[in-house]
């Protein structure tokens, strides 16, 4: 069975048709190297698509075509005329279930780095987590996010490539304005960069391959030996992004395979993993984290340089073979995918799958469906007899019909005193039901519950509320480690390319060209969550502290900056200098821990925020609540302008120095004091009632 992604278009634009293809030419040391390459990638390919136990001894692309089915509520059509297409999607409600519930939360970056001589540099580390955010938002990755972990809980595992990515556009400019509808008219092209970032990509994962199909880590001593994907892509498309490579023009527009381009024995010029059609091309990104290398190569020909070097070992001369520098394009020397994983599975690359461990009882749960059908059928219209010798239609069993010359016992069912499904039939059916709910989520945490939720005691709630975490562990488990992976890569992405110039300045007087460098600018929460402004400036005018260590500018000069431009925009302003050069050079150790926070868009979370408030109050008394810090956090959980809603501390205090000058002018008596000198107090009720906190006297 072939993967989808391999097929192309026959059409192909005017300007990229080539009569002639050049060959290209290797030295036969380039040729064994090329080959040894083939050979990995022939040898991952048939081992991934081989039948194994962990996938119910099926090939990866039925295993992969079936949890896809199951999971996008595929619906077969119909065998026959009596046949019933249905497909009730218990599968995909649980799926969807557990990917809406990932999606209330916010999976935040906390890191820790050391140097080379193993101190923590807390101020860096609290920079890199800003940037890392910061770079996520630039991309949008909350609207990937959702795309990641349906991938996960469908296929048990989800691919995201993290890399720079430059995209150039062709850009036309008309020579004059007034010659839009003149057959003469002429404009001019030239490329033009629309976007430069860091970039997340959600890969498909029939088109990656594993090294080591046994190894479950990807990076780490414990790593894939190599790793690989291949995708499929129009002659056009490859076009618009490797025209400017110089081996772009030996690339053919179509590859028959024949005995030597079905092998690695042999070489040959234009090779594929898989059959293609006429004007595709497949793209091969291949990672060797061990030597260091990374291949790219479009329908066989490689498109980065190879180096040779000769040398003589034992007497004897020998050319030694180096690929292109996998560092070049991942900073980090890893394989640059993040792996997400919901169940691992013993020795195995992939994970387990949500539907793989409900596709059978959803098949029979589909059954029973179709079947209690085909009864109710049979039951509202049966199958009849006829002893009549005449030709019925069916008007035989519209209501309100009259049938002219027809006795008593002509036409008779043929499955007599048949009552349709009974209780047991259903009794079976929720029995199913439930096995469905026991191997994904309960129906209570889907909200569909149909029992009396009144009648539950608290323990019952509270074991109810265990059992739910533990069957959405695994996915927060298998989130948290993949976005781990994601931001320790994204660091060495931002370091290796947010550092490099944007642009030139000349300084006149001192005759200079200076490298102007980016800067980046966030939200950020201050002295108990009040609005601010960060920002993280690189420039090479900062002082460098000994050993190279990254350095902030000197604090009272930033403190002061920061305060007169708080004052001149009237917005709260946090700086932060870093030296591209000296962070680009030096080692550091970066660990990342992800936590996962409810979001803002919950509505559960206001409720949660507000429960929380009230156990406070109940366990430690309003008194000791920081109502400064949780007016603020009140606001943003309401999505509200904390200005609008509360008084400025300068008009508290205002409030009380009037409330003060009042009470004075009544003699010192104060409004609500009893007789007796008592005076109210926070909780203080009637006497027989519970004592109720108020969190009303301490917001004054």
């Amino acid at each position: 069975m072939d993967p989808t992604p391999l097929t192309g278009q026959q059409t192909l634009h005017p300007n990229s048709v080539v009569n002639n293809v050049p060959t290209i030419t290797y030295s036969k040391p380039r040729e064994e190297y090329i080959n040894f390459r083939r050979a990995r990638l022939i040898a991952a390919r048939d081992m991934r698509d081989q039948p194994c136990q962990e996938h119910d001894d099926m090939p990866f692309l039925k295993w992969y075509d079936t949890m896809k089915k199951a999971d996008d509520q595929y619906v077969a059509p119909r065998k026959n005329p009596q046949d019933t297409s249905i497909n009730i999607g218990t599968i995909r409600d649980k799926d969807s279930t557990l990917v809406e519930f990932a999606q209330r939360f916010d999976f935040e970056p906390i890191a820790q780095v050391y140097d080379e001589d193993d101190d923590m540099i807390e101020e860096m580390a609290e920079t890199a987590e800003d940037m890392v955010k910061k770079s996520y938002q630039l991309e949008e990755m909350k609207d990937k996010s959702k795309l990641i972990a349906r991938s996960m809980v469908a296929f048990g595992t989800a691919m995201v490539e993290d890399s720079w990515v430059e995209r150039w556009t062709l850009d036309k400019k008309m020579k004059s304005k007034d010659a839009t509808g003149s057959k003469n008219a002429e404009w001019v092209e030239k490329l033009v960069k629309c976007y430069d970032g860091c970039q997340s990509k959600l890969w498909d994962l029939r088109k990656c391959y594993f090294g080591d199909i046994k190894k479950f880590f990807l990076n780490g001593p414990q790593g894939q030996p190599y790793f690989f994907t291949a995708e499929y892509v129009t002659y056009d498309m490859a076009k618009s992004m490797f025209e400017s490579w110089d081996n772009w023009k030996y690339v053919p527009t179509s590859v028959v395979l024949t005995t030597e381009a079905s092998s690695a024995k042999i070489y040959s010029t234009g090779w594929t993993l898989r059959p293609v059609t006429q004007n595709a091309v497949e793209i091969i990104r291949y990672y060797d984290p061990v030597a260091n290398e990374f291949a790219l190569t479009l329908n066989g020909i490689d498109m980065l340089p190879i180096m040779e070097e000769k040398t003589t070992q034992d007497g004897v001369e020998k050319t030694l073979i180096s690929g292109f520098p996998l560092t070049e394009i991942s900073p980090s020397g890893a394989i640059p995918f993040g792996k997400f994983d919901l169940e691992p599975m013993h020795d195995f690359a992939y994970s387990k799958p949500q539907p793989a461990k409900m596709r059978v009882l959803g098949d029979i749960q589909n059954m029973l469906f179709k079947i209690m059908l085909r009864m109710f059928k049979q039951k509202a219209d049966p199958t009849m007899g006829n002893k009549s010798g005449r030709s019925f239609g069916p008007e035989v069993s519209d209501p309100g019909t009259t049938i002219n010359d027809i006795r008593d016992g002509d036409l008779f069912p043929i499955l007599p005193n048949y009552r349709g499904p009974e209780s047991s039939d259903f009794s079976m059916f929720e029995l199913v039901a439930k096995e469905l709910s026991r191997n994904s989520v309960e129906d209570s945490f889907q909200g569909i519950d149909k029992s009396d939720s009144s009648k539950k005691t608290a323990t019952e709630d509270m074991n109810t509320m265990k059992a739910q975490s533990l069957s959405i562990a695994a996915m927060f488990d298998g989130l948290t480690s993949g976005y781990c992976q994601l931001f320790w890569l994204r660091t060495y992405n931002i370091i290796q390319n947010w550092t490099k110039p944007i642009d030139k300045q000349i300084d006149v007087l001192k005759q200079t060209v200076k490298n102007v460098y980016r800067t980046v600018s966030m939200p950020i929460e201050v002295d108990g969550g009040k609005k601010a402004q960060k920002k993280i400036i690189f420039t090479t005018d900062t002082p460098v502290r000994p050993k190279g260590k990254p350095t902030m500018e000197d604090s009272m000069d930033v403190h002061q900056d920061e305060m007169d431009q708080s004052k001149a925009t009237g917005t709260e302003i946090r700086k932060v200098y870093l030296n591209p050069e000296v962070l680009r050079s030096i080692r550091m150790n970066w660990f990342y821990k992800c936590i996962p926070v409810p979001n803002d868009s919950d509505p559960l979370s206001y409720m949660v925020f507000a429960k929380q408030i009230n156990d406070a109050i109940t366990f430690f008394g309003p008194q000791s609540l920081n109502v400064k810090k949780l007016k603020r956090r009140f606001a943003v959980k309401t999505g509200n302008d904390f200005d609008t809603w509360f008084l400025s501390e300068a008009e508290l205090q205002q409030q009380a120095q009037q409330q003060m000058q009042a009470d004075m002018a009544m003699g010192g008596k104060k409004p609500g004091a009893t007789p007796g000198g008592d005076k109210p107090t926070v909780g203080k009720t009637a006497q027989g009632q519970a004592p109720v906190p108020n969190l009303g006297p301490a917001m004054q």
